[in-house]
């Protein structure tokens, strides 16, 4: 069993974030805090191009939505997402709207 911390950037005036690499990882959660109120979506991928990313959908609730987690400005958040990206090789964060700072997360991964 290991632990690896990656961080993923959302840089200022952008609302997506650079690829993380999750293949093969038993569980994923990420924390972090960002500079911009809103929402923060789960975008997942085969590979480091973002025209291959789609959205994550929340499972389990009967509806097609896509899962989302409100964030405000400046406060601490985490989440278990092991069950939302185990399909994907790689994942992305997407911001509803275009970050006033640079926003990170870190993206811990046990093997």
């Amino acid at each position: 069993m290991r632990f690896d911390t990656q961080h993923a950037t959302v840089t200022s005036g952008e609302a997506w974030s650079d690829a993380i690499l999750i293949k093969g990882a038993e569980k994923v959660a990420f924390m972090g805090t960002l500079p911009t109120s809103g929402s923060l979506r789960l975008r997942g991928a085969w590979d480091t191009t973002s025209a291959s990313s789609a959205p994550v959908s929340q499972p389990l609730t009967g509806v097609s939505s896509v899962w989302n987690m409100a964030v405000q400005s400046g406060v601490a958040f985490a989440a278990d997402v092991t069950a939302l990206v185990g399909g994907f090789s790689h994942m992305r964060f997407e911001a509803t709207a275009a970050l006033i700072g640079v926003g990170s997360l870190a993206v811990i991964t046990k093997f």
